[in-house]
């Protein structure tokens, strides 16, 4: 499962619910002013970025997630938040 999520908005909440193993998010949030994003799920076997990048308030992230990797298959999450609205990206 994949899900590439890109928002250019103000003063933005996103809510999203996630159940699955094996997925894929990357989501990213710009504009000038803030952005609030919760994130909660369960499942194994996740890569998460999470990219804020909000020009002229802050940004906040609410994340639980319940789940695992193995010592072959990673559970990873990034998060990039910035006040000065440049694009960052996650692995870099």
């Amino acid at each position: 499962n994949t899900g590439d999520i890109n928002i250019d908005a103000s003063s933005l909440s996103f809510n999203m619910d996630v159940i699955s193993d094996n997925s894929n998010l990357d989501y990213s949030a710009t504009g000038y002013d803030g952005h609030q994003f919760i994130l909660t799920g369960t499942g194994n076997y996740w890569d998460i970025d999470v990219i804020q990048e909000s020009t002229l308030q802050s940004d906040s992230l609410e994340l639980n997630y319940d789940g695992s990797g193995t010592s072959t298959t990673d559970a990873t999450i990034c998060i990039v938040q910035s006040d000065g609205g440049f694009v960052n990206t996650c692995g870099q």
